[in-house]
């Protein structure tokens, strides 16, 4: 009878940690872009060279994690350039929530490839020993039948 396989812990805590980094991410482009068309010039100022950055990037919530994580690693190292602008749009805590996100996401995933790595050593340790097993009945084979050969000629 199968057995459901249990969802892993680590995997949907980083599809969690994820979707809340998208959130994260989203809301700090699209309020830097909305600030960009502020009618208030001083303003949109603030936020030209943080759009610029953003768009520099051209990051998607679509990409693989690794990959995202090392985009927005990137962007926000180039966006907390301007932590003046950042703090006076009142986004820097945004901005740190969302580096304080994009960890955690690095975290989990560490934790998901030392799980997997893990597992796959169980799997090659059980198909050694089964290889072993499988070994020595084919050298008991060929044996007994050498044998058998041996004392039908001889």
């Amino acid at each position: 009878m199968a057995q459901a396989v249990p969802r892993q812990r680590p995997t949907s805590a980083l599809q969690k940690a994820d979707e809340e980094r998208d959130k994260l991410y989203a809301s700090l482009r699209d309020t830097i872009k909305a600030y960009a068309k502020f009618p208030i010039a001083e303003t949109a100022q603030h936020a030209e060279p943080l759009l610029k950055v953003i768009k520099n990037y051209k990051i998607t919530t679509r990409e693989n994690y690794m990959k995202e994580s090392g985009l927005i690693d990137n962007m926000l190292q180039d966006l907390l350039q301007y932590e003046r602008q950042l703090n006076r749009l009142g986004l820097l805590i945004v901005a740190n929530q969302l580096k304080a996100k994009n960890d955690e996401v690095r975290q989990l995933i560490a934790q998901r490839n030392e799980e997997r790595m893990e597992q796959v050593l169980g799997e090659l340790k059980a198909a050694r020993a089964a290889s072993d097993v499988a070994y020595a009945a084919v050298v008991l084979f060929t044996n007994d039948v050498h044998t058998y050969i041996d004392g039908a000629m001889g």
